[in-house]
């Protein structure tokens, strides 16, 4: 389930700031739990999707660094 959320989330592109002042304003305690922070972004979400605009696609030059970022880590770690 958290990684759904982090999927959306980071598709439509919620501010983390944003998350930490929604928590503060409906939450009592400070501490920070992964139960509070799924529920606020569920509520920004649901609440204020209108406001959030969705992050652009990743070109196929971005992809292409990534692909090759991903190898090169790979190689690392097999030499290591």
């Amino acid at each position: 389930m958290k990684a759904l959320w982090l999927e959306v989330a980071s598709a439509v592109g919620v501010i983390p700031l944003a998350v930490a002042r929604y928590r503060d304003r409906h939450s009592v305690a400070r501490k920070k739990s992964d139960a509070v922070d799924a529920a606020a972004l569920a509520n920004i979400l649901r609440v204020d999707m209108a406001v959030h605009r969705p992050l652009p696609a990743d070109s196929e030059l971005v992809q292409a660094v990534a692909v090759l970022a991903r190898a090169q880590q790979d190689a690392v770690w097999d030499r290591g």
